[in-house]
């Protein structure tokens, strides 16, 4: 038997979850799964929630800060990408319009710059330069920024 099989006390559930929500901010959707899985019903669940954000080891809005200032400066995604990820984590979407706003205008459109660069130089090959512009768009949109922002970078740049 694996250990999300296993069934844990209330007690042990307890211990094992506080330990789990100090290593990283976790959202309280992923910590009351994660307390499903410890076999734990819904009144300990709520109980054991509860205890967690009365010390402050659980807080939506906290996580949702931590998660868009780390995907955004040390992944270097888009807004869209980092939304898309935070929507199965069941988080308001009012703590999302906030978090982005502490993403500065001007820093994004710098990351927006910094990654047209660096996949420019990756398609040192590539001669024509429509193609090139291209690839580059596609590439930013998959990683989550919005189309206006990249072609207003992009138009700016020489390739």
């Amino acid at each position: 038997m694996n250990q999300s099989e296993r069934f844990f006390s209330f007690e042990e559930a307890k211990s094992k979850i506080e330990y789990w929500c100090a290593y990283r901010d976790r959202s309280v959707y992923e910590t009351h799964s994660k307390l499903e899985s410890y076999g734990q019903n819904q009144e300990d669940i709520h109980k054991i929630i509860d205890y967690l954000k009365e010390y402050n080891f659980l807080d939506d809005e906290r996580f949702v800060n931590s998660f868009v200032s780390g995907k955004f400066r040390i992944k270097k995604w888009g807004k869209k990408k980092i939304y898309a990820s935070l929507i199965p984590k069941k988080v308001d979407k009012n703590l999302i319009a906030e978090a982005f706003q502490s993403i500065d205008d001007d820093a994004y459109f710098e990351v927006i710059g910094e990654l047209i660069d660096k996949k420019s130089r990756l398609l040192h090959t590539e001669k024509d330069v429509w193609k090139k512009k291209n690839k580059i768009l596609q590439y930013l949109l998959g990683r989550g920024f919005e189309y206006d922002s990249v072609t207003t970078v992009l138009s700016k740049k020489q390739l």
